[in-house]
């Protein structure tokens, strides 16, 4: 056990057992936290379908398929290829996929 001066051996036990805990629960909680999903990216995936590019899973990870079908898009309409979800890229897709 550490020594805590000042500490009873009961004391020096609580803490001993109490940062165990603690460890255990951040481990656990590293483990099984859940990931917020990019909602940006998810419906620009949408817009990409619609448009007949194949971004892979629309509420899957981001990957190659994603990257592909911004970049045959960004070519296509003239704009930076990039291959990333910029705000250009975004105001394009969601404009020409929900007209007004």
């Amino acid at each position: 056990m550490p020594a805590l001066p000042g500490k009873s051996a009961h004391e020096v036990k609580l803490f001993t057992l109490n940062r165990y805990s603690d460890t255990r629960l951040a481990a656990t909680y590293v483990r099984y936290r859940t990931v917020l999903p990019d909602l940006g990216l998810r419906a620009a995936r949408v817009c990409l379908r619609y448009f007949r590019f194949d971004p892979g899973m629309v509420d899957g990870p981001r990957g190659r398929r994603a990257r592909s079908a911004l970049v045959q898009f960004q070519e296509r309409r003239g704009l930076p290829v990039t291959g990333e979800l910029d705000s250009e890229t975004e105001a394009h897709l969601v404009v020409e996929a929900f007209p007004d």
